[in-house]
């Protein structure tokens, strides 16, 4: 095998697309870290919820021991718990590549988005699919993190905090500063994972023709 400088020199030539192609991939997990976060902080919340419209079902007494186990799982119904659960169950079953379709083709298949480009060369009717997809799958994973920073809070921080808030103390960061400290390195390694996904967005804009007439790389 021989190496020579020729080859390289034929790199060069693409240079251009390189360098957008790093463009896009920046972007992209910008918005997918961004967004993935709120909408990953939301089902924490939702996550951490005791919305329970039937809680006062475990206050009925009863000597039937099956009829007070009914109960008791009727009152322990939380549906806003559920949905959370269910989504982020669905985004942990199914693979990135398949979401990043069901959002391209299906849910943006019947919504007219505006034709513009950005950057010079990012065209917003297929950048903007993408930066959804992902965020949507990020938001699922991230979710289990910032849950589990808050629960990893001591207890009695919690509840000094719950007398900062009704006391009007000092001290009220303490809560927001553990829960961020212990989730931060997972947080970490999901914006890198963020990076890495980014490629199958790009690769989806190459199987929906990802390139212009001029070579130019247009997500």
């Amino acid at each position: 095998m021989t190496i020579s400088w020729a080859n390289f020199e034929k790199l060069f030539q693409y240079g251009t697309m390189f360098q957008q192609g790093m463009i896009v991939t920046i972007l992209l997990a910008a918005c997918t870290v961004f967004f993935g976060f709120i909408l990953a902080f939301l089902l924490a919340l939702m996550l951490l919820s005791d919305v329970r419209p039937f809680r006062h079902l475990e206050k009925i007494k009863t000597e039937d021991i099956q009829k007070k186990k009914r109960y008791d799982r009727i009152a322990a119904f939380n549906p806003v718990h559920l949905l959370a659960n269910a989504y982020v169950q669905f985004v942990r079953c199914t693979p990135m590549l398949v979401q990043i379709f069901l959002v391209y083709y299906i849910i943006f298949g019947f919504v007219t988005l505006p034709k513009f480009t950005f950057f010079g060369f990012i065209q917003f009717e297929r950048f903007f699919p993408a930066a959804v997809a992902m965020a949507l799958n990020s938001g699922g994973y991230m979710s289990a993190v910032i849950r589990g920073g808050i629960e990893g809070v001591d207890a009695g921080q919690i509840g000094d905090v719950h007398k900062v808030i009704h006391g009007g103390a000092a001290g009220g960061d303490d809560l927001v500063h553990d829960s961020l400290a212990l989730g931060l390195t997972a947080a970490a390694d999901d914006h890198l994972g963020a990076l890495s996904g980014v490629q199958l967005g790009d690769a989806d804009a190459d199987a929906t023709g990802g390139t212009g007439d001029d070579g130019d790389f247009i997500l």
